[in-house]
């Protein structure tokens, strides 16, 4: 009986010890974060559980606290680490969307963001330019929207994605002018449907991108004043929108030296020129497909009025004058032409 009491009276220590913390209203619908401080310390925060079309959402806002300055509000500025992998949350409301977090204007020290392994969406402006040492954030296999505006203006340089990502879209301007974004795991993304308006512009995204199969739309801009040098889109039928690549405009000439692209791509306003804004440099265009596929494509190319049918020779002598050189590669798909010996564009070479 004495240990009964014992164990009752420690039960009930415990409840009082964690309702300091959180609340009895604030108890009903909440996520517990780890927070590693600039001192290494850690300890834990209590974020609510909104709602965002009928579905739990991490709430701008509310966040319980654990650390309090003399006038009560939270510290941000001592965090630098945030790890919701192993939360804890209310039964039924596993944190599904990502609504921004009110540590935006003193997240300062924050260098690295474990997202929820439930998460499915980071919304609009979750990051701004307000986390002035974000340098990595981790994205867990469940997430399937990166909205517009999601990362704009913030110096992230490492997104960590899971194996096999769920994720269909990013949204418009979603890293837009993250100048030490130099690389997107597009291979762990094989379910990516579609890159929104300026996605990367103005991004240091650079070298070699491989767009996988699944996407079916690029809006315009997208990789537009980026460095990417090699584009290789899928061999889908992709529409492709208006400055997709290139510079910004003036008198720079873009990093950008060859795409490889499918012979079903439909373009913005039907013209390959509206897509590809180069300003006098040279593009080498590997055109891919069947033989009927690249037949029905060659039109395309023509109504341009600034694309030349060269050859790889003049390409590779440099005696190809006009900004865009197109190479008709018929009886292959992206996939053989990419990796075939006669185009090999492996890091070794």
């Amino acid at each position: 009986m004495k240990k009964l009491i014992f164990i009752t009276l420690l039960a009930t220590l415990f409840i009082c010890i964690f309702a300091l913390s959180v609340s009895g209203a604030e108890l009903e619908k909440y996520c517990d974060v780890k927070l590693t401080l600039v001192t290494d310390e850690t300890v834990t925060a209590y974020f609510s559980i909104g709602n965002w079309n009928g579905k739990p959402s991490i709430a701008r806002d509310t966040i319980y606290k654990t650390m309090d300055t003399d006038d009560g509000t939270y510290d941000w500025s001592e965090v630098k680490v945030l790890d919701f992998r192993d939360c804890h949350y209310t039964e039924g409301y596993a944190p599904m969307y990502m609504n921004g977090l009110n540590c935006n204007a003193k997240a300062t020290n924050v260098t690295t963001v474990y997202l929820p392994s439930t998460l499915c969406s980071i919304l609009n402006t979750s990051f701004t330019s307000s986390w002035k040492s974000l340098n990595t954030v981790y994205i867990p296999k469940s997430l399937e929207i990166i909205d517009y505006n999601a990362f704009t203006s913030t110096p992230l340089k490492n997104l960590v994605i899971e194996e096999d990502c769920n994720l269909k879209s990013i949204g418009k301007d979603a890293f837009r002018d993250c100048k030490n974004l130099t690389t997107f795991d597009f291979e762990k993304t094989q379910k990516l449907e579609t890159i929104g308006y300026c996605a990367f512009y103005l991004s240091n995204l650079s070298g070699k991108v491989v767009i996988p199969n699944s996407v079916t739309y690029i809006d315009d801009g997208a990789f537009r004043a980026t460095l990417v040098e090699t584009l290789v889109l899928g061999d889908g039928e992709t529409y492709l929108g208006y400055n997709l690549v290139g510079n910004d405009g003036g008198t720079s000439k873009t990093a950008l030296k060859e795409v490889y692209i499918s012979a079903k791509s439909t373009f913005n306003q039907g013209k390959l020129s509206e897509i590809w804004f180069s300003n006098g440099s040279t593009i080498n265009f590997y055109v891919i497909g069947t033989n009927e596929e690249v037949k029905e494509f060659i039109p395309t190319l023509k109504n341009t009025g600034r694309v030349k049918f060269a050859t790889e020779e003049e390409i590779k002598n440099g005696t190809a004058v006009s900004d865009y050189n197109a190479i008709i590669i018929t009886g292959y798909n992206i996939c053989d032409a990419f990796y075939g010996s006669q185009h090999d564009l492996s890091d070794e070479n």
